[in-house]
């Protein structure tokens, strides 16, 4: 199994937003410093490398549990509501994020399906008629597959810098989700409206970031196939 830094990356940090969350529903606030120095044993203090250690093993966990749930979240509630990136990318419904190469990749995808080359233009017309959700998850999972025979390494090495920028948001912004209903719980009757706001404010512009990030992995995978 190839490892690299980003499989670390895309756990260790969301989790450590996870771990804050749960610190705040276990301490409260305001902090009571004195009553968290009383919960950490004597010895522990005097081994900061394990406790380092065990809280970068945990932020890992926790990062790997949200990396899951995500998922989970964004298949069943966002993609189920607003469509796949795959579904907005061919059917041209992205307003900023587009793929000017729509036609091509769609030909080329129903070509090997078996469409004949004759047929490809009736083919093409009616497949953009009645492009749902199901039939571009189906393209896409095609493109997925195809991309693999693609022989430009450079092709393949974008892929995947996108494949991690996109996880890496994705588990950011559930991560700042649960932060935020911990701290909202833990917090609920100091909470300045300011902070609620701002922190609100974050989890918008990560949302946003999700699915930028989403847009351009996706169509990567469809371009990929194709170019």
């Amino acid at each position: 199994m190839k490892f690299r830094f980003e499989d670390f990356l895309k756990n260790i940090l969301p989790g450590m937003v996870v771990f804050m969350g749960i610190v705040f529903l276990y301490v409260g606030y305001p902090f009571d410093f004195a009553s968290i120095e009383q919960k950490i044993p004597t010895n522990a203090k005097e081994l900061s490398e394990i406790i380092l250690l065990l809280f970068l093993v945990i932020s890992y966990l926790l990062g790997y549990f949200n990396d899951a749930f995500g998922s989970w979240g964004e298949h069943y509630v966002i993609y189920r509501i607003w469509g796949t990136p795959s579904y907005k990318l061919l059917n041209g419904k992205g307003k900023r994020i587009k793929m000017v190469q729509t036609r091509q990749v769609i030909e080329y995808l129903l070509q090997k399906e078996g469409v004949a080359v004759a047929q490809l233009d009736a083919a093409y017309n009616a497949c953009v008629a009645a492009l749902d959700k199901g039939r571009a998850a189906e393209f896409f999972k095609l493109a997925n597959e195809l991309k693999d025979e693609n022989d430009k390494s450079s092709i393949l090495s974008k892929i995947d810098d996108f494949y991690y920028s996109y996880i890496f948001s994705r588990n950011l912004f559930f991560s700042s989700i649960f932060c935020f209903i911990s701290v909202t719980i833990a917090c609920r009757h100091d909470l300045n409206w300011i902070f609620e706001a701002v922190f609100l404010l974050i989890i918008v512009v990560l949302g946003f970031r999700r699915r930028d990030q989403s847009l351009y992995y996706s169509r990567s995978i469809l371009l990929g196939c194709r170019f």
